[in-house]
């Protein structure tokens, strides 16, 4: 009882879209050997939330990774992988968000 209460206090939900952006976006570090890099990317993955995926999703999933991953701008990037959006609302936070700075 006491525990469940603890870990509804204290633990905090991991964004999955953050979670799986750092999971695809590993490199190999520089004299990091391919076995550490191995160890990094499984312990990120422990990270994800992973479900069975329908080609729908995967229609929705992809492409506003890409975009994500495709933008220029880090700023821009960060506040996209702060939350779990669709690829439309990530296009209009991404958009107003390259309004505000330019103007």
């Amino acid at each position: 009882m006491i525990v469940q209460i603890l870990k509804a206090l204290y633990y905090k939900r991991k964004n999955n879209v953050h979670a799986q952006h750092l999971l695809a976006s590993g490199r190999q570090a520089g004299g990091e050997s391919i076995s550490e890099l191995l160890h990094v990317i499984q312990d990120l993955a422990e990270d994800c939330v992973f479900s069975d995926v329908t080609a729908n999703m995967y229609r929705e999933e992809l492409p506003r990774d890409a975009f994500t991953n495709g933008l220029a701008s880090p700023a821009i990037r960060q506040r996209l992988l702060k939350k779990e959006l669709s690829l439309n609302q990530d296009f209009e936070l991404a958009d107003n968000l390259d309004r505000a700075h330019r103007y």
